[in-house]
């Protein structure tokens, strides 16, 4: 646009802002604001910290905390008595899959430790650079592959 009929436009603009005349507030605006910071803010007792609660609430309150917490201790107690045999025989199954599990891992653990021990460190060196080489083609491949199937056509 035209430069000059910019400023032009500015001021004219100005002149007629600075014209205009103050604004007011309505007369009943003030002392409703007034009011309402006067007025402490109330509360209900479930929002306010506990110790500000009435002190029948609080002890209400208490009692029913102490009741569950000594219902729960009582039926873990049982629990660890009665249904000792119930969680043998439920996770019975899972137990003896986590020992298989186990003893499968140990057997590979075993054959890495055995072959390590057999192989020259020479051929070690080679499979580890071959692994590391694969690793860094999977992870660049990878990248390209998010490249292409991201980029913006």
């Amino acid at each position: 646009m035209n430069s000059e009929y910019e400023k032009q436009l500015e001021t004219e603009i100005d002149r007629e802002l600075k014209a205009l005349p103050p604004l007011t507030a309505p007369s009943t605006l003030t002392s409703r604001v007034m009011a309402a910071v006067a007025k402490p803010g109330v509360v209900a007792w479930y929002q306010r910290p506990w110790p500000a609660w009435p002190l029948a609430l609080r002890a209400a309150s208490l009692l029913t905390l102490l009741a569950l917490f000594g219902g729960l201790s009582f039926a873990g107690w049982e629990l660890s008595h009665t249904g000792s045999e119930l969680v043998t025989q439920r996770f019975a199954g899972g137990l003896s899959m986590l020992g298989a599990l186990w003893e499968v891992l140990s057997a590979l653990v075993g054959a890495v430790v055995l072959i390590s021990k057999n192989i020259s460190p020479i051929y070690l060196l080679g499979y580890l650079a071959v692994l590391i080489c694969g690793y860094l083609m999977c992870v660049g491949l990878g990248t390209l592959g998010m490249r292409v199937a991201l980029a913006r056509r």
